[in-house]
């Protein structure tokens, strides 16, 4: 009995523990790729629309590292610097920014947020750099 016991216990917890996870998953927001990067360039991308809470950037280059600003923008006044120059490893890094509900703004209750990305290596990249952000 006590086995049985134990066996549905773990079954249980099991079930409740992927359900968390699934409702603490990110939502897809957007992706964008440049092309053509041949030196070390600065690039700015299209912005993000986020419902505030967490917002997360996942950056696919090469085996380079990336520095990584995130922006908030704001057409009525200047935009935001939401975090300074942190650092990303290009090939599938990303960087989570936790709390930053402030930035919501607008009647649309949303914030709109873009990266400001310095490639750290002159060598050409043959794929580009595909950045896509999740909310």
């Amino acid at each position: 009995m006590k086995k049985v016991v134990s066996i549905l216990l773990v079954l249980v917890l099991s079930i409740v523990s992927v359900s968390q996870a699934s409702a603490a998953g990110w939502n897809n927001v957007g992706q964008q790729t440049f092309t053509g990067i041949t030196s070390i360039k600065t690039l700015k991308t299209k912005t993000f629309q986020s419902t505030g809470g967490d917002f997360q950037g996942v950056f696919h280059y090469q085996h380079q590292n990336l520095s990584v600003q995130l922006w908030e923008y704001d057409p009525d006044n200047a935009d935001d610097l939401v975090r300074s120059w942190q650092t990303a490893y290009g090939q599938g890094g990303s960087l989570t920014y936790r709390d930053i509900g402030k930035y919501v703004d607008g009647s649309d209750g949303k914030a709109e947020f873009y990266f400001v990305i310095k490639t750290t290596d002159s060598t050409p990249s043959q794929r580009g750099l595909q950045v896509t952000a999740y909310d």
